[in-house]
């Protein structure tokens, strides 16, 4: 599962300080694993939160017998980027949180999805935050597969958050194509719709 940090901080809150980190920072920004993790009995995979900025605090880790109600086999592991401040890294370190590091001034969602193919086996990643991160993911051309959840129900207004937010598309680009899969009618009235993301023809960009 891939989530942003916005799902966990409103973006007006003030994370709490840290410590500043004795010696050399440098050493921080490598990828920091540990190997005993995946061969816990009852692991079940990673929970990826991106947080480029080090503004979550965590208080569950995933560890044996810290698991929060219904997490139980999933294990945290923060996206960060060699721009991240070296005292969330730290941070992560001395709360035993793994952390990728990838991208210089921001995290590379690509390189970031290439490494937890890489070096942890990870062959499908879900991601259920919309907004930011899913237009980020969108516009790298990082999305196989779309589910989309109607409900019946409106809000309108000019401040409802959209499915994808993202840039404006420029004058050279095109709205990414969708195939539908499937459409199921759910209880209550809602429809569940599954597209799948079509590759945009040559000289396009999605």
């Amino acid at each position: 599962n891939l989530e942003g940090s916005g799902s966990f901080v409103l973006p007006e809150t003030e994370s709490e300080p840290l410590p500043p980190v004795s010696g050399n920072p440098a050493r921080l920004y490598a990828d920091f694993l540990l190997d005993d993790i995946a061969r816990r009995p009852g692991f079940k995979g990673w929970f990826v939160v991106v947080d480029g900025g080090g503004r979550v605090r965590w208080y569950y880790t995933g560890e044996p017998g810290k698991e929060a109600p219904g997490s139980e086999g999933w294990h945290l592991l923060v996206l960060a980027s060699r721009a991240t401040p070296p005292e969330y890294l730290a941070y992560l370190q001395d709360e035993g949180v793994p952390y990728l590091v990838a991208g210089d001034d921001r995290v590379d969602l690509g390189q970031a999805l290439a490494k937890l193919r890489g070096l942890l086996d990870v062959e499908c990643v879900l991601c259920t935050s919309p907004g930011k991160l899913g237009g980020a993911l969108l516009r790298a051309g990082l999305v196989d597969e779309i589910n989309v959840l109607w409900l019946p129900a409106v809000v309108g207004g000019t401040q409802t958050p959209t499915l994808f937010e993202c840039p404006e598309l420029g004058p050279d680009e095109r709205p990414t194509k969708l195939s539908l899969i499937s459409s199921r009618t759910c209880s209550g009235g809602s429809v569940w719709l599954r597209y799948r993301v079509e590759s945009a023809p040559e000289g396009e960009k999605a």
